[in-house]
């Protein structure tokens, strides 16, 4: 149980680090 909850965060860290990097591009291009 406790391998499946730290792949799952992984995973979400993974995620965020993605989405807050696409969102600082996507400003970026915006302005």
């Amino acid at each position: 149980m406790t391998e499946i909850l730290n792949a799952f965060i992984e995973n979400f860290n993974v995620v965020l680090q993605t989405l807050s990097t696409g969102s600082a591009d996507l400003i970026d291009t915006v302005v």
